[in-house]
């Protein structure tokens, strides 16, 4: 039900947007963001079989958790023709009159899946809400999130030569492989580094490990392991590192991680 219309609301705002771009490399972007949403969806599926706060659900609160991790991106598709656009603002714009889409625990979800979880908490809607609603909020954005990271993650690794232009291309980044201080603190103080305050490659590098640190579940956390995804990326992003910190950044990376599983287990 909720999963068929979803994947409707998908295809149409594709297709609009497909008609507003004008840049070749705009379609192709529409393109990437289109498949992004169903590999989000596959791993989505993957976290709601094997974690249990999700087995107790009805089929018709899992088909809606289904749509929300398929429109996680909705307004990724406008930014091929509008790019300062921040899409889950504009995501969950888009869906929040609709009578199923529109509801808190969806539209919160949207809106923040890309944000530093502290924006969802300060947000006046997610605030005006009681502990259950917040409660189921929170299942939702949390589900989206992992489900969103482990795709990236598990993307960025089969497929990096291809993609490294689009993560680290220089732009305002500089090539210092020693990561500013505030970003090297919230790397190894286990917290999710803020874009603005990256300045450089090596930043960058840790940026997107620091991931991470915003997992939630444990059965994100063992695909991650399984597949070797994460010892592989921190493998090429050496390269941004200073030789003799990447063994340091490896072991705080890997040591939560197993502490992590641990706990849940």
């Amino acid at each position: 039900m909720y999963l068929s219309k979803a994947k409707e609301i998908l295809g149409k705002e594709i297709e609009l947007n497909k008609g507003l771009v004008k840049e070749e490399r705009g379609k192709e972007l529409i393109e990437e963001k289109s498949r992004h949403s169903y590999q989000v969806l596959g791993a989505g599926n993957m976290i709601l079989k094997n974690e249990e706060i999700y087995k107790k659900e009805n089929h018709l609160e899992i088909d809606l958790m289904k749509a929300t991790v398929l429109l996680h991106d909705l307004g990724r598709f406008y930014e091929a023709v509008c790019f300062n656009v921040d899409h889950g603002v504009y995501g969950a714009g888009l869906l929040k009159d609709d009578v199923d889409f529109g509801v808190a625990k969806v539209n919160l979800a949207i809106k923040h899946h890309g944000h530093l979880i502290e924006e969802l908490y300060e947000d006046e809607e997610y605030l005006k809400l009681d502990e259950n609603e917040k409660n189921e909020v929170k299942k939702y954005i949390f589900l989206v999130r992992d489900a969103d990271k482990i795709a990236n993650f598990y993307l960025l690794a089969r497929e990096f030569k291809e993609m490294e232009d689009l993560f680290f291309a220089p732009k305002n980044r500089t090539k210092d492989k020693t990561p500013t201080k505030k970003v090297l603190e919230c790397f190894m103080g286990h917290t999710s580094v803020d874009k603005r305050d990256v300045k450089s490659l090596s930043d960058q590098a840790l940026m997107i490990m620091a991931c991470v640190y915003d997992i939630n579940y444990k059965a994100s956390f063992e695909f991650l392991k399984k597949m070797g995804v994460l010892e592989k990326l921190m493998n090429l992003f050496a390269k941004f590192w200073n030789e003799e910190d990447v063994e340091r950044y490896k072991k705080e990376l890997f040591d939560f991680v197993g502490e992590r599983i641990k706990k849940a287990s």
